[in-house]
């Protein structure tokens, strides 16, 4: 298990300003950080990040992005796959295994729809990342309305989409309304080793967590 950088936490300027990849590189190594997990490219061109984070010996370990993958209008579905797509193609240029696609509730609309229409789209872009070694991951995503937010849901996705990866995030799982203690147990057994629990840790510019073989190498840690 390694720690990475995760843009997000200092992107806060305009879209396509911030964050600027030259200052974000310069303080990943001051934290003495190996990988940065780019959520979205802030409209760079993924050849520009690869030319600067490989002067400074840093590696793109995750790409990051939304698409509306949840919605029950099938052209959008459609076009949130052809997103999922262009995605994967970017994390390919950047030289990332694994990406992690966003999925938000829809307000008014009840979360267990939401979830089927997910895992519908989902059973569709995971073996599109599987052709180009990229693994697919989805986050446990706080809000009333949100297709994941509890281990119970993350484990119908499982058992639905093969070779599906999660991103376990014992806050957001908290804030979905499920103790963390709880949530870690029963995605126990899906650890390499009986004796680890998979964690996520949130701090200011960084998150761990711990490398498992269905909650994958989180979006926000750079695993080997």
């Amino acid at each position: 298990m390694k720690i990475s950088m995760m843009s997000y936490t200092i992107a806060r300027g305009e879209w396509g300003q911030n964050p600027d990849i030259v200052s974000l590189c310069e303080l990943t190594k001051e934290l003495g950080l190996e990988a940065i997990d780019w959520v979205s490219t802030y409209g760079k061109d993924p050849d520009e990040i690869v030319r600067i984070t490989g002067d400074y010996g840093i590696k793109n370990c995750c790409h990051t992005f939304g698409a509306r993958l949840q919605v029950a209008d099938e052209k959008e579905r459609a076009a949130a796959i052809d997103v999922v797509k262009e995605g994967l193609e970017t994390a390919a240029k950047l030289g990332t295994d694994k990406v992690m696609v966003v999925l938000s509730g829809i307000p008014g609309v009840p979360r267990e729809e939401t979830r089927t229409y997910a895992i519908d789209s989902l059973q569709k872009v995971v073996p599109m990342g599987q052709e180009m070694g990229i693994a697919v991951s989805v986050e446990h995503f706080p809000g009333a309305t949100s297709p994941f937010a509890i281990s119970a849901d993350m484990n119908e996705a499982i058992a639905q989409v093969p070779g599906l990866k999660i991103t376990y995030d014992n806050g957001n799982v908290f804030i979905g309304g499920e103790p963390m203690k709880p949530a870690t147990n029963r995605l126990r057994g899906l650890l390499y080793s009986s004796k680890g629990a998979p964690t996520c840790s949130m701090l200011p510019a960084f998150s761990t967590t711990i490398l498992s073989a269905m909650v994958m190498a989180s979006t926000w840690s750079c695993v080997t």
